[in-house]
């Protein structure tokens, strides 16, 4: 995991692994980390980390960063990356205590567009400035709740500029679709770092996200945790500018790719001996977007909306 990552990396209290708002890996990353204990359960560490999970143009693990959207081919967006030569940079304190635990993050993160410069450039032609994008996190889980032994609390609260991917993405997808209405209405939302066109610098997304649960055990064989989280990633005006002539708003009324996503869920565990343990979870995720129009694929009417999702898991341990 990154030192980046909360204590329970995207499981305050969920199975599911689409529960956003914070950073989702669970791949791990190749990283070079020390960390300093300074007694009383205080630590600090500070790591250089893989920055893009890339293999050329196809992401190969749940650390891949959101698309660098290149619009300066006129209609279609194109992610394009040109990987990094310089690793994330992260930072971390930590305290635990018997009370919980406390811990701060941040991470430094470079964008660099592709190889080739604008798009349809070739080896060498110009292209954006490099630019740096970071992300905090702060993060708290409570325990020896007066509710019972061994329930928690788990809360993380973040903030990212051009390093979305620690809010929304990772295991996640960087875009996502709701259909309703059968088929007549549908909500998009489009996660990225950022947004260039042609002669122009690069326009880092802003994303912050709210995420946590309550962890109860009812007894020695059942527990129950209630879940949720809340995201909010924004384009500046210029980057929504350059979105508007692409196929990404193409004919629409008003074109506002900024979009918010909340999610509550909740899981029950029933573990009938030692290792084994079956659940069962239920999830609500509702896109409020704000584009307005109809889209071009299908006629679909642009409109927020949400979905249920149902899951069951047995787990053995060994």
């Amino acid at each position: 995991m990154s030192q980046f990552s909360a204590p329970w990396t995207g499981f305050p209290g969920n199975n599911t692994s689409y529960l956003i708002g914070g950073e989702d890996v669970d791949s791990g990353i190749n990283q070079i980390a020390y960390t300093a204990q300074f007694g009383n359960g205080v630590s600090a560490a500070l790591s250089l980390e893989e920055a893009s999970g890339l293999n050329g143009a196809a992401p190969v693990s749940s650390y891949s960063r959101a698309p660098l959207y290149d619009v300066t081919s006129g209609y279609t967006p194109a992610s394009n990356w040109g990987g990094t030569n310089v690793p994330d940079i992260v930072g971390q304190v930590r305290v635990d205590q018997a009370w919980g635990i406390f811990q701060a993050s941040a991470l430094a993160h470079q964008l660099r567009a592709g190889p080739y410069g604008y798009y349809g450039g070739g080896v060498g032609a110009p292209h954006p400035d490099d630019a740096w994008g970071f992300a905090a996190q702060l993060a708290l889980s409570l325990k020896n709740l007066p509710t019972g032994a061994g329930d928690t609390i788990n809360l993380s609260v973040g903030y990212a500029n051009g390093a979305s991917r620690n809010i929304i993405g990772g295991v996640s997808p960087d875009s996502l679709q709701i259909w309703g209405g059968g088929n007549s209405r549908v909500a998009y939302a489009y996660s990225s770092d950022g947004v260039f066109g042609a002669g122009g610098s690069i326009q880092k997304t802003e994303a912050w996200g709210l995420r946590g649960a309550f962890n109860h055990n009812w007894d020695a064989h059942w527990s129950s945790s209630l879940f949720g989280s809340y995201t909010q990633v924004r384009y500046n005006d210029t980057a929504k500018a350059l979105l508007a002539g692409t196929s990404i708003c193409s004919g629409l009324l008003a074109c506002n790719p900024d979009f918010n996503i909340s999610q509550l869920g909740l899981l029950t565990k029933w573990t009938p001996v030692k290792n084994l343990t079956f659940s069962g979870e239920v999830m609500y995720t509702y896109i409020d977007q704000k584009n307005v129009g109809v889209t071009p694929i299908g006629g679909a009417l642009l409109a927020s909306e949400g979905t249920w999702t149902f899951g069951v898991r047995a787990q053995r341990n060994f």
